[in-house]
């Protein structure tokens, strides 16, 4: 079922209904001022750019972009090992790009983006966009995991300052409605029914259409973009390229890293389609010693639902803030309790700031300055009289952003010590580091890093590639390029 999105000459459509993919449409409903996304596979934002259905656009002078302002939420929280309501990136962009959040912005104040389904998924979705807008937000989820009532207020600090004052209950931002029954009406006009599991008929006036976001016995979601085929080299650690995107571009895969030390291989986060990535480098979640998780963002996090379904065995290695967002953020999109999840799931909690040895690969983790709980990682092995390094600096705040966090602190001597240690890092000589400069008030800035003596800088998590003239040091890499540090 794919129509066009454009009205016929002199007829007034009132649905216009594109597939987006298998178990994802977009309805359009002018008449009652609807963009309606139904099914939120991962994604789901990259799919609708492609299809022309999120662009650039100005409203009374105002740079803004089109896109869905409301999702209907599919039935089942996971169909074929992914995630059906990966809304995360979506609810953003409404929020943001499309500024239904921004005071004095065109689109602020007409209509709230709207969530339908299910009561007890969109509590779920509540409590899941709550983690992804800020992580751990109360002090007792700090004190619980040994945090001193000085570090509590540093971190809660910081995310406040990014979240401009205060945390916000999801239910402020969004409209969340009910879809327990057999039918709902939106807006007055636009008749919704259920007619079975994840199928859905849409009735305006007099025209009729249905929908249906089963997947079928051989489909899966799509992918995005194409990556081609790569081989890893034969040596003793090396570092591959596994993607230097953001969840908005959607030709490139989210930034992740794969490290290879002794023959066992590493991931550095997993987001949305890892397995697809991981198949072009002719590997498969079994063939991971281990993965490593900076925060849980969508877009390093949205294939971890897969990643763990496949290799229940996988291990997983993370920090106690990152760990306790991770399980209460995973507990709310799969639907599983946090104490099964504990005992599912095979984890190893690192020390921040310490050296962990993880079979002879030697992790050093260091809380970020980021809207949520996030880790940059280090890492050393030992080589001839010293060391081969490699660092992993995502989701950073740039220098500029860092400072004005300082100057508004409610604890600045706690402030100033974490300001410092985040600096010596950036500024810390590697071998090779991989360096998030997507700009912006919660990335990175390639200018923090002109002077960097490191050996060989990876530019990455942009939401396009960057141009030759802007990179006055290092590179972006392409996927399944690899790094040798050691032969």
């Amino acid at each position: 079922m794919n129509f066009s999105r454009d009205p016929m000459p002199g007829i007034q459509q009132g649905l216009l209904l594109v597939q987006v993919q298998p178990g994802s449409f977009y309805l359009e409903v002018p008449k009652v001022g609807l963009r309606l996304l139904c099914g939120c596979p991962p994604d789901s934002i990259k799919h609708l750019r492609k299809l022309g259905l999120v662009e650039a656009t100005e409203v009374c002078g105002v740079k803004t972009q089109t896109g869905p302002n409301a999702i209907l939420l599919a039935d089942v929280p996971a169909q074929q090992g992914e995630l059906s309501n990966l809304t995360e990136f979506p609810v953003l962009h409404m929020l943001y790009l499309q500024g239904m959040a921004i005071p004095g912005h065109p689109n602020h104040g007409r209509n709230k983006p709207l969530l339908i389904g299910k009561s007890l998924e969109l509590d779920a979705q509540a409590e899941y966009l709550k983690r992804g807008n800020y992580g751990l937000y109360d002090p007792q989820e700090y004190r619980v995991l040994g945090y001193t009532p000085e570090q509590t207020e540093l971190y809660l600090d910081i995310k406040r300052q990014f979240a401009y004052g205060r945390f916000i209950e999801s239910k402020e931002l969004i409209e969340f409605t009910p879809f327990d029954q057999d039918q709902i009406w939106i807006r007055g006009e636009l008749l919704i029914e259920r007619l079975a599991l994840n199928q859905f008929r849409f009735t305006l006036d007099q025209e009729v259409l249905e929908i249906d976001l089963n997947l079928g016995a051989e489909q899966r979601y799509r992918c995005a973009y194409q990556l081609p085929t790569a081989k890893l080299p034969e040596a003793n650690f090396f570092v591959t390229h596994f993607g230097d995107g953001d969840g908005w571009d959607p030709t490139r895969p989210c930034l992740s890293t794969l490290i290879s030390f002794h023959k066992r291989l590493y991931l550095i986060d997993a987001g949305p389609f890892v397995d697809r990535n991981l198949a072009k480098l002719g590997l498969n979640a079994h063939d991971l010693s281990g993965l490593f998780i900076t925060h849980v963002h969508d877009d390093h996090f949205g294939g971890f639902y897969g990643l763990v379904q496949s290799n229940p065995d996988l291990k997983v290695f993370v920090t106690i803030r990152v760990f306790a967002c991770l399980m209460k953020k995973y507990s709310a999109l799969s639907g599983i309790r946090e104490d099964k999840l504990l005992s599912d799931i095979h984890y190893q909690i690192m020390e921040k700031e310490e050296w962990n040895d993880i079979q002879g690969l030697l992790v050093k983790p260091v809380p970020s300055a980021h809207p949520i709980d996030t880790t940059l990682l280090l890492f050393k092995v030992p080589f001839k009289n010293g060391f081969k390094s490699y660092g992993h600096l995502t989701d950073i705040a740039n220098l500029q952003v860092l400072k004005r966090l300082g100057s508004q602190t409610t604890c600045p001597e706690e402030y100033q010590k974490f300001y410092q240690k985040l600096v010596e890092i950036y500024q810390e000589p590697m071998d090779l580091k991989r360096v998030d400069v997507g700009g912006g008030p919660v990335h990175g800035n390639v200018d923090d890093f002109a002077n960097d003596a490191s050996g060989d800088i990876l530019w990455a998590h942009t939401s396009s590639p960057i141009s030759a003239e802007n990179l006055t040091s290092g590179h972006q890499a392409q996927f399944g390029e690899s790094v040798i540090l050691i032969p």
